[in-house]
This record gives structure tokens, C-alpha cells and sequence, in this order.
């Protein structure tokens, strides 16, 4: 709970900041760097320490963060490296257990491209996603959900192609569904 706790003091910092909501260097006097600086370390000695075990919390709170600084390529980066500390401790390369993260914590950061106008790159996570679950055993195989939020990224997008890969997630989505992917079945 300690470390979750310091992490999510500085995603609402982090969150305030870029509402306006605080003066220069804040209320703690940090920069935005140093707040990055600070998550970073604290992520660090997490791992470092043998009486505890990151969560979804714990990445949630990382993930939120990046996220709050508009930053899903960080945020992306930080779910694939804990991927592969994962893989690194199912192999016995690491000692220390490794939780992997879920496909909510993955629909959260497909979501952080909608602010980023970039479609995109959604659509490469969610390939990523299926590529983990198909080569790697990972519970990511993308859902209705998954698709949905990939859509919500091309409606918000803006651009001129957004309706074609609309129809074209729906029709991958059927086409999934008719071969017995249920999880893949379009919703209303």
C-alpha cells in the first residue's frame, strides 16, 4: 500500500498540474521532470524490494501518470516492460515475481491515444495485445471491449479515413465472431 500510495500522490499532482490547478513548481516544488524522476525511482525500489509484489494498482497508478502528462507512448512502454520482466521471471531469468498486466490496463492506454489523435497506434496495441495472448499464453486476447476502444480512438480521431476503419474493425470483429471468438462479438 506504500508504494501504491506515493505513486498516486503523484498522479493526482501530476493530474492537477495539468489543470492549471497549481502554481509553479507545485505544491511540492517539484518540476514536471523531477515528478518523473520521482515515479520512475519509486517504481525502481518497488521492484527492488523483496516484501513486495507490484499489482494492477501499482501499474495502474504508472500508467494513470503517464497518461495524466499525455504521454501514452510512455505508459505503452512501461505494459510491454513489465511483459517482459514477466516473461523474464516465467523463464527463470528473474527471481522476483512478476504480476502481468491486464486488458484493462491495456484498453487504458489505448484510450490515452484518443488524446493523442492517433489511431493508430491503438490499433498496433491491439495487435500487440493479440499477438501476446496468440504467441505468449497471456490473457490479452482482445475482446468486444478491446474493439470498442479502439473505435472510440478513430471517432475521436477526426480523420478522413475514421469511417472506412470503423466498418472494417466491425467487419474483422463478425468475422472473428462467426469463427467462435465470442469475446470478439460486437455489442449494441
Amino acid at each position: 500500500v506504500t508504494y501504491n500510495t506515493i505513486l498516486n500522490t503523484y498522479v493526482r499532482h501530476s493530474q492537477k498540474r495539468r489543470k492549471g490547478k497549481l502554481k509553479k513548481g507545485g505544491r511540492f516544488g517539484v518540476t514536471k521532470s523531477q515528478e518523473a524522476d520521482a515515479v520512475e525511482e519509486i517504481f525502481r525500489r518497488l521492484q527492488e524490494d523483496g516484501n513486495v509484489v507490484a499489482n494492477k494498482i501499482t501499474y495502474l497508478a504508472v500508467v494513470n501518470f503517464w497518461l495524466s502528462r499525455e504521454d501514452p507512448k510512455k505508459a505503452e512502454l512501461f505494459l510491454l516492460g513489465i511483459i517482459q520482466r514477466n516473461r523474464n521471471f516465467k523463464m527463470e531469468k528473474s527471481k522476483k515475481k512478476v504480476i502481468p498486466p491486464d486488458r484493462d490496463l491495456f484498453h487504458k492506454v489505448m484510450m490515452g491515444w484518443v488524446s493523442r489523435k492517433n489511431p493508430r497506434k491503438a490499433e498496433e496495441l491491439l495487435l500487440e495485445m493479440a499477438a501476446l495472448a496468440d504467441n505468449h499464453g497471456y490473457n490479452l486476447r482482445p475482446t468486444y471491449e478491446t474493439y470498442n476502444s479502439l473505435l472510440h480512438c478513430w471517432a475521436k480521431s477526426g480523420k478522413p479515413e475514421s469511417g472506412e476503419r470503423a466498418e472494417a474493425i466491425l467487419r474483422e470483429m463478425e468475422a472473428l465472431s462467426n469463427s467462435g471468438d465470442v469475446d470478439a462479438t460486437p455489442d449494441i
